[in-house]
């Protein structure tokens, strides 16, 4: 294998990585929405302030 082909290989590995890790971010992110909205839904049927400070 020339060095070339081993560049081009971990180039295409680097672009696996980045595509699965932006991939990941979706999912947690989409996942910590969808939790919020669910506090956000029990907190306005209890009545209470829907403002959620930290």
């Amino acid at each position: 294998m020339g060095a070339r082909l081993l560049m081009d290989r971990a180039h295409e590995y680097d672009r696996l990585d980045e595509a699965f890790l932006a991939d990941l971010r979706l999912i947690l992110i989409a996942t910590y929405l969808k939790n919020t909205a669910k506090i956000c839904t029990k907190i306005s049927l209890s009545g209470e302030s829907p403002i959620i400070t930290s």
